[in-house]
């Protein structure tokens, strides 16, 4: 387990499928590849962080975030900060991952999503989610998001806002 600090007026990038490490100090490669879940800490620019297994704690700050989830679904807590922030949750799929069914996240009731069957973690300061291509449920808050449900028999609802759904 490691932390990774991004450098404040750079944009960051931390990448464990492929093992890239730009401006993001405080661990090292091997560290980013392993099971045990990092801190990754932002900077104020647009920073892009690529979980891997483990459970991550992900708090990127300020900037237009983007946040890439993949392979076994765990127990993250995700902050995307200030700015319009993107959780990409496409990296998860019945390939990677034979018995998840789909994502759960409702906005409405406290930033909360789980993956079936049972996994849970939390999510802040997201404003477009990019969903799994399995069976997905988004409900969003009084904050104006964009969700897309790439793919499976998705349900999308917004809230009394803007929303906009794909």
């Amino acid at each position: 387990m490691a932390t990774f600090t991004g450098a404040l007026n750079a944009q960051n990038v931390a990448n464990a499928t492929n093992g890239g490490l730009l401006e993001f100090t405080g661990g090292t490669v091997p560290e980013l590849q392993d099971v045990a879940g990092d801190t990754f800490i932002g900077g104020n620019l647009s920073d892009f962080v690529q979980g891997g297994a483990g459970r991550d704690t992900i708090n990127l700050g300020a900037g237009n975030d983007v946040i890439r989830l993949s392979g076994v679904a765990t127990e993250d807590n995700i902050d995307g900060g200030s700015g319009t922030d993107t959780l990409d949750l496409g990296g998860y799929n019945a390939v990677a991952n034979p018995t998840l069914v789909g994502t759960n996240i409702d906005l409405a009731i406290g930033n909360a999503w789980r993956f079936n069957p049972g996994t849970a973690a939390t999510i802040t300061g997201i404003e477009i989610i990019s969903a799994t291509d399995l069976n997905d449920f988004i409900r969003g808050n009084a904050a104006n998001e964009t969700f897309s449900g790439n793919g499976g028999r998705d349900r999308l609802a917004g809230y009394v806002t803007s929303e906009m759904t794909r």
